[in-house]
């Protein structure tokens, strides 16, 4: 078995991926590409079984866990498939991707405006992904032990 992730595109082709943050290390890899989404809008959100952030044209960040959103007179905590978080969502629209950091947790956090957005790792289930252009992804193991990454397309295809 593999030390590295494999996605498969649905042509059945098999695209080689990263590990970070084994042993509490930096996900330097993953933290570069994350860097993409700054000075982006976070142009809407989307619940249905998770919930989807659509960051400038081509960028989404998919929640699937508890999230907080704090900003200077505030601090929400809950569910991301709740009225609650929705509330605390709203605020965040319009507003540029200002950083972008996953802690050695596992943990993704996100300054929006003047908030940030943390959205813990989960024992048991991903509880994040951002996906961006070309394939790029990035993704939270279950319990935050590691990050799986790919980098776009057109930085792996040889050639």
């Amino acid at each position: 078995m593999s030390d590295h992730p494999v996605i498969r595109s649905t042509h059945g082709q098999e695209r080689q991926g990263g590990v970070e943050g084994r042993d509490n290390s930096e996900a330097a890899g993953a933290n570069r590409l994350l860097t993409t989404l700054l000075g982006h809008q976070l142009l809407q959100f989307r619940m249905g079984h998770d919930v989807r952030l659509e960051v400038g044209p081509h960028h989404e960040v998919v929640l699937e866990a508890p999230i907080e959103v704090r900003d200077r007179t505030s601090r929400w905590f809950g569910e991301p498939l709740s009225a609650g978080a929705a509330g605390a969502l709203l605020p965040l629209i319009d507003q540029e991707v200002s950083s972008a950091h996953i802690a050695t947790n596992g943990s993704l956090v996100l300054g929006v405006g003047s908030a940030t957005l943390t959205v813990h790792s989960a024992p048991t289930y991903e509880a994040w992904q951002v996906h961006g252009p070309e394939g790029m992804l990035i993704g939270c193991s279950p319990g935050g032990d590691y990050v799986a990454f790919w980098e776009p397309e057109s930085r792996t295809k040889c050639p």
